[in-house]
């Protein structure tokens, strides 16, 4: 198995480049998508998960651990991990249990965050995202066909993204030196390029890491 964390702020478009490897035989695992789907489903977790989620509170990361760690225990492809690890405790535990390949990181500045955060649309029954500016009337229908519609997440205004991206300067971003120094190969692409050319970057450093 290869194993692929995919790192960067909000907005840099890990679940974006993700879901693009996904084609390529890679098992994309969401954190965030993740708990979503435990909230909807009789998961004995539900409660616990919807209560820390609903008040704005990360989850203890003993539950974090364990729920990651059975969705990984399904796959049997190659696995692209996205929004896990964020803070250092994770960290330790992913390579304490898993053997880490490659860490893609998405660099894309706090300003160009910001815009993209404000424009996003998420759908609600599949959580795919997409820009105000390019939703269409097709995907509209995709999104009711699923029993959901599109709409902006409520933490997606400007001082709710500015207090994440904080977040993530803080706890986050410091793991890219903590993986170089346990010898982990990280790659840096430029998030603010085409989404094609940061595609083309990412594969390129698969196929270099991982080939």
């Amino acid at each position: 198995m290869t194993f692929i964390v995919i790192m960067g702020p909000q907005g840099s478009g890990k679940g974006t480049q993700a879901e693009r490897l996904e084609a390529k035989g890679y098992t994309h695992l969401a954190m965030g998508d993740i708990l979503k789907d435990i909230m909807r489903s009789d998961d004995p977790r539900a409660n616990t998960v919807r209560e820390y989620v609903e008040n704005g509170d990360l989850l203890p990361n003993e539950l974090n651990d364990e729920i990651l760690d059975d969705a990984i225990d399904d796959v049997e492809d190659d696995v692209i991990l996205d929004g896990y690890p964020r803070d250092r405790d994770q960290a330790e535990h992913l390579l304490d249990t898993h053997d880490v390949d490659l860490v893609v990181d998405i660099e894309i500045s706090d300003d160009v965050a910001i815009e993209r955060l404000s424009k996003r649309r998420v759908c609600t029954a599949t959580h795919k995202s997409y820009s105000v500016d390019e939703i269409t009337e097709a995907d509209r229908k995709a999104c009711r066909a699923h029993g959901g519609e599109i709409v902006q997440r409520e933490d997606d205004t400007p001082e709710a993204i500015r207090h994440r991206l904080n977040v993530y300067h803080e706890k986050t971003q410091p793991l890219i030196d903590y993986f170089n120094n346990h010898d982990i190969p990280v790659c840096r692409v430029d998030g603010e390029q085409s989404r094609d050319s940061v595609h083309e970057d990412i594969v390129a450093a698969v196929n270099r890491v991982c080939t």
